[in-house]
């Protein structure tokens, strides 16, 4: 009588991790997007400009927008694994009387 209700509750213990460790799978396949937002601001004293914005090479992705202004720049890029890479080119002048 013990053993069987041993039994049982192994079972059901078994069954129980086996489906966590199923949904896990099932989730980590059915994820596919991942989403990296950020900002990144440098200030400077002196009047210094973005006067040109290239991308450059793309390796297994793409560029779906992007545009610049003289203090900013905007790009949306798909990747499409974990080894694409896009490269951009800026030219930054600077229009200030200070040297930097």
């Amino acid at each position: 009588m013990i053993k069987n209700i041993r039994f049982k509750y192994l079972f059901i213990c078994f069954i129980f991790f086996f489906m966590l460790f199923l949904q896990t799978i099932v989730y980590s396949a059915i994820n596919s997007t991942i989403s990296v937002t950020g900002d990144a601001y440098a200030r400077s004293d002196s009047d210094i400009r973005i006067t040109d914005f290239k991308v450059g090479t793309l390796k297994n992705s793409n560029v779906t927008f992007a545009e610049f202004g003289k203090n900013h720049v905007v790009s949306e890029v798909n990747f499409i694994d974990s080894s694409s890479t896009v490269t951009y080119y800026l030219e930054i002048t600077n229009y200030g009387s200070i040297d930097m």
